[in-house]
């Protein structure tokens, strides 16, 4: 089996790649591991950085098990990405009767966590949810994995994640519940990146979420293939709680006229730099008043494709000279 190290030197930008490829009739893995710890142990300074990456498939786990426990101890990785379920419950020490706490050791530089498509329900998030071990924790990665509300609201209940600064939850079953409950955390003072997209959000959730003060660094919001409408489009317009938003992505969402013209009419997003509302429903009038909006002068990507919008539209937008940065604009399909 192959287990591949990165170590990087972030002040130098240097990299050096370590490869073991162990086989059953030659090094053993925990021999391997017990060799990497010491090199870690006395030759690392905290500036470098360990990357691991486990493989997709493991075809013998007779071996694999006792070689994954003995990797636990081998390094604090800063970056983890798990393609196998069962090295992900041997990491996190998730077993098929109980759920207990990962080892402190593991996780005390841990800063990304890609656990995506996986099949992780409700019951593992708030596992991972309860452990105080996660506290450098900036990018947690959990597209595909059907936490549902309840996973989210055992994450927004959560404090032990002070420093996460990207949440990625695209296709993940989340519904109103379960963003209502992370608008009203307090937890995730640092949080500029959010994609909840494919999910079952509409305008309630939507409307808690413009609501909440909590997230003054966002920065990006993903909310593409969602059930978002005009009223729960008509609440993020009139929030003013998200100075910072650069990226709107609406894409599929039942937007229409009354939802765009809400936007155009806001102020509340003089950063705005990406604006996607492909496959929404927005028509002539909505664009009409995006183009008579001088709210939006950062504003260089547009999508629009896959609207209802017809030559009205256009026109009025080609009469505006309120988008000088414009450098991309998509209206195909309309």
């Amino acid at each position: 089996h192959f287990f591949g190290v990165m170590l990087s030197l972030c002040e130098d930008a240097l990299v050096c790649c370590v490869g073991f490829l162990v086989r059953k009739c030659q090094l053993s893995l925990r021999l391997v591991c017990q060799q990497f710890r010491s090199l870690v142990d006395e030759n690392l300074a905290p500036k470098w950085k360990v990357v691991l990456r486990l493989p997709k498939s493991l075809d013998d786990l007779t071996c694999g098990q006792s070689a994954v426990l003995s990797f636990r101890l081998a390094c604090s990785a800063a970056v983890i990405s798990v393609r196998n379920r069962k090295l992900l419950d041997l990491l996190l020490g998730i077993g098929a009767e109980k759920i207990a706490q990962p080892e402190s050791f593991l996780f005390r530089n841990l800063a990304f966590l890609d656990i995506q498509y996986l099949g992780i329900g409700a019951a593992e998030i708030e596992a991972i949810a309860s452990c105080s071990f996660f506290s450098k924790l900036s990018s947690l990665y959990l597209r595909g994995n059907p936490i549902g509300d309840a996973g989210m609201q055992a994450l927004a209940a959560s404090s032990f994640f002070p420093n996460l600064y990207s949440l990625n939850a695209f296709d993940s079953q989340i519904g109103d519940a379960g963003m209502q409950a992370f608008a009203a955390s307090s937890f995730f003072p640092n949080l500029s990146s959010l994609d909840v997209g494919r999910c079952q959000i509409g305008d309630a959730g939507m409307q808690a979420f413009a609501a909440s003060s909590f997230f003054p660094k966002l920065s990006l919001l993903d909310l593409s293939g969602c059930q978002i409408g005009d009223a729960g489009m008509q609440a993020l317009a009139a929030s003013s709680f998200f100075p910072n938003l650069s990226s709107l992505y609406l894409r599929g969402n039942p937007i229409g006229d009354a939802g765009m013209q809400a936007l155009a009419a806001s102020s509340f997003f003089p950063n705005l730099y990406s604006l996607n509302a492909f496959d929404s429903q927005v028509g002539d009038a909505g664009m009409q008043a995006l183009a008579a909006s001088s709210f939006f002068p950062k504003l260089s990507w547009l999508d629009l494709s896959g609207c209802q919008i017809g030559d009205a539209g256009m026109q009025a937008f080609a009469a505006s000279s309120f988008f000088p940065n414009l450098s991309s604009l998509d209206v195909g399909r309309c």
